[in-house]
């Protein structure tokens, strides 16, 4: 079974996607879909693949 992640709005390198899907093959994204018709059911109101957070507090302290 493939994993699907749904999300109302879907960040791509093109820009904003409304009701698209990811599918998951072998670690990485095989697919970005419409949601089919009748699907109702969402993952997540904002879905961004790929995105790393790179702020980070205190690590100065490490050094």
């Amino acid at each position: 079974m493939t994993p699907v992640l749904r999300a109302r709005r879907l960040l791509t390198e093109e820009g904003w996607l409304d009701d698209h899907q990811l599918r998951i093959a072998d670690g990485v994204i095989a697919a970005i879909e419409p949601i089919p018709v009748g699907v109702t059911e969402r993952d997540a109101e904002l879905l961004c693949p790929a995105y790393i957070d790179t702020h980070v507090h205190g690590v100065r302290a490490l050094m």
